[in-house]
């Protein structure tokens, strides 16, 4: 693309820039300009995706990727033929019944508004990573007790701590809508056991639910075999809203199979956009280093006004002078990207390798900063400045092609 002649007389130029301290201090700036733009990207974005995929493997991990309902009136009867259904769909891994239900939980000290989720525990370690957050006790332990006969259940860590209470605890469970008598309406009670304690990171799980027997649940909600839903986990997240419309096209109507991307569709669109704005704010730097390209290139035009009219005499071309130029340009653009893609990773790797930065878990469900740095972010970001670096470099290379050799040589 480039000849010889263009190379050479550009890394002459470029190099004899050296000695003119002014330009050669904007040549600093500019590269300095652009390195740090370059850095700032790379970093905000790469803990801003870290913070995406942190927040979809904790969702995810106390969710399956594909829920499956009735919704004509919100039970699956016969949900062990439809789980039969469900993974003849390809994509489908695991598919487990689950019931929810809102009632009052109970300690001897305190009070608290919960959610209980009927669960199926040898399946339900396919379905969900419920027994990675286990702080204490086990999901085996959990199916143990069941099959002894024990009325046991799973609590979140920040419900213990509310409730406080520990393994081995006793928990009252206590629906609103009882049985009705001459006295009014008495709520059912059931007493059961803490067998272990779970730490999912996410607040809104770790302070509400509560995991029991998928039978116990039938029991206490008085659905008989009934339950209010299905589970599925696919063999990739990115497959699950293709597998979700594959299931819902093979069950039909009243079943509605919902993947975890459209049930948290407003998060995650926001986040996105946050990203985005993010990007474009951060690159602005980018465009203020690329103005101290325009400026450095415009006075080596000026500083080099007489070797140009040489070159134009002895036969050079105006593109010939348009590409030296550029060239000129884009190498500082590029000197000053290369050097910020190295610095940005190199952060990136430190904040990942050694998490010293805290941030309050209470707020960000997170208590270092996560940082995810990914090839398709990392390209984007390099291409961005380089590109900016080259529009940079267009109209000071043609200003230069257009000098006219005469009047540069007259005064010479």
């Amino acid at each position: 693309m480039f000849s010889y002649f263009e190379l050479f007389t550009a890394y002459r130029f470029l190099k004899s820039k050296r000695r003119e301290k002014f330009i050669s201090l904007i040549s600093v700036i500019s590269v300095s300009g652009i390195a740090v733009g370059v850095v700032a990207l790379i970093v905000v974005i790469s803990v801003m995706e870290g913070f995406q995929n942190n927040l979809k493997n904790r969702i995810l991990g106390m969710n399956a990727h594909v829920l499956v309902q009735n919704i004509s009136n919100g039970l699956i009867e016969d949900h062990e033929a439809v789980i039969e259904e469900i993974k003849k769909v390809p994509g489908v891994k695991a598919a487990s019944p689950f019931i929810y239900g809102q009632v009052i939980a109970a300690s001897k000290r305190k009070v608290s508004g919960v959610v209980i989720n009927g669960i199926l525990p040898e399946i339900e370690k396919d379905v969900s990573k419920i027994s990675q957050f286990m702080k204490s006790g086990s999901l085996e332990e959990f199916a143990e007790a069941v099959e002894q006969g024990k009325k046991v259940v799973l609590i979140g860590a920040e419900l213990a701590s509310t409730l406080r209470l520990k393994k081995g605890d006793d928990l009252t469970m206590i629906t609103p809508s009882g049985r009705l008598t001459p006295m009014g309406m008495v709520p059912r009670l059931r007493k059961f056991t803490v067998a272990g304690i779970f730490e999912s990171g996410m607040y809104e799980y770790d302070s509400t639910f509560v995991l029991i027997h998928l039978k116990e649940a039938q029991a206490f909600f008085r659905l008989g075999k009934k339950v209010n839903g299905i589970s599925v986990r696919t063999d990739h997240i990115d497959i699950a809203k293709g597998v979700a419309e594959d299931i819902s096209a093979k069950l039909e109507f009243p079943y509605l199979a919902r993947d975890w991307i459209s049930m948290n569709n407003n998060l995650f669109a926001a986040l996105k956009l946050e990203e985005i704005a993010m990007f474009i704010i951060l690159a602005l730097i980018i465009v203020v280093a690329a103005f101290n390209i325009i400026s450095t290139l415009l006075m080596t035009i000026m500083e080099k006004k007489s070797s140009i009219a040489i070159l134009k005499a002895m036969g050079a071309t105006r593109k010939q002078i348009m590409r030296i130029f550029m060239l000129d340009g884009f190498a500082i653009g590029s000197i000053g990207t290369l050097i910020g893609a190295v610095l940005g990773v190199v952060i990136c790797y430190v904040l990942k390798t050694f998490p010293f930065i805290k941030i309050p878990q209470d707020v960000y469900q997170m208590d270092t900063l996560p940082v995810e740095l990914e090839l398709q972010s990392f390209l984007l970001i390099v291409i961005s400045a380089l590109a900016i670096s080259f529009i940079s470099t267009l109209y000071p290379a043609w200003n230069a092609s257009r000098l006219d050799p005469v009047e540069a040589l007259r005064y010479e």
